[in-house]
């Protein structure tokens, strides 16, 4: 079985590759499917007077809420997954998560919820393209 990642950040095109994973994983060959939502590492100000505790929940919350369609779509559709949640610069993260959690592919979309969402490939895709250390599926 293969070991799928598949970054999630909430926005339609990431939902587009869960759509299509949950395809593959019910109609060609089971997958085994991890979902991935990086939190940027916040800024002192965006912080200040926060306690440690308080702004690991606050991320977890936020990874949490930008996985929450994935999961629900997959849970429809009866398809096994995992979620988890890393804290970082996002290529680099899902390029790392991929090594880390032994999967043999990404699936990603084209683009999410970045500054400058009219580029045609965003730059955590096209990130991931250079850094991944396995094949990477973009859905439009």
């Amino acid at each position: 079985m293969d070991r799928v990642l598949i970054p999630v950040d909430g926005s339609e095109p990431a939902l587009r590759a869960v759509r299509y994973a949950a395809h593959i994983s019910r109609h060609r060959c089971p997958l085994e499917i991890h979902l991935l939502s990086v939190q940027p590492a916040p800024q002192d100000w965006q912080t200040r007077g926060m306690g440690t505790k308080a702004i690991e929940e606050h991320l977890r919350l936020l990874a949490h809420e930008a996985s929450a369609s994935a999961r629900a779509l997959l849970d429809a559709e009866g398809v096994g997954h995992t979620s988890h949640i890393r804290l970082g610069e996002p290529a680099e993260t899902i390029a790392a998560a991929a090594q880390e959690l032994g999967c043999d592919h990404i699936i990603m979309g084209t683009r999410g919820l970045g500054k400058v969402a009219g580029l045609a490939l965003g730059s955590v895709a096209t990130g991931v393209l250079h850094l991944a250390q396995v094949p990477v599926t973009l859905v439009k």
